[in-house]
């Protein structure tokens, strides 16, 4: 059984760990994480935000008609020093928004269910801001940690809340 994880619960802090088998649990698992993000309108999932550890985001695609991109083991291999900020909202900050500041472009290495290498260059646009967060996920970090401090002042009490709800109303999935 997974379960979605929510801002103040500590497992969303710990980092995913690298995919060494390629057996048809994880293309069960990727299917169940293309559902999970299908069925709650996401626009990114990463493994770690549903108590799996396993290295594995799942980022939706900008062209509707196209199944979202599945990652393993994904690696940012370069950002662009341009950068852009732009509100992003999450799966485990439910009801919050966050205006971030990320590279505007990025090159990702992972590679697909089945082991075999990706490598993507120049990725831009809205599909680079979502991997960029998911893979902050596997990584064990949080949109909210790129807040300034003076940003993370201000929605401070809306982030105890959420920790303080969802600490005791556990969503659990599949």
């Amino acid at each position: 059984m997974h379960e979605l994880l929510f801002y103040g619960d500590s497992r969303l802090r710990i980092s995913a760990l690298p995919v060494v088998d390629f057996s048809s649990d994880l293309k069960n698992f990727t299917d169940f994480m293309v559902l999970m993000l299908n069925q709650s309108k996401a626009l990114g999932l990463a493994a770690t935000q549903i108590n799996d550890r396993r290295s594995a985001i799942v980022v939706r695609n900008e062209n509707p008609d196209i199944s979202p991109y599945v990652f393993i083991n994904p690696t940012i291999t370069k950002f662009s020093t341009e950068k852009s900020s732009d509100g992003e909202g999450c799966l485990s900050f439910p009801g919050v928004n966050f205006v971030i500041e990320r590279s505007t472009n990025v090159s990702l290495e992972a590679v697909d269910i089945n082991g075999v290498p990706i490598i993507i260059e120049d990725i831009s646009g809205l599909t680079a801001r979502i991997i960029q967060h998911e893979v902050d996920h596997i990584n064990g970090l949080l949109f909210s940690d790129r807040l300034s401090a003076g940003q993370k002042l201000l929605v401070n009490n809306k982030l105890k809340k959420i920790a303080k709800y969802y600490g005791t109303h556990i969503q659990h999935t599949n």
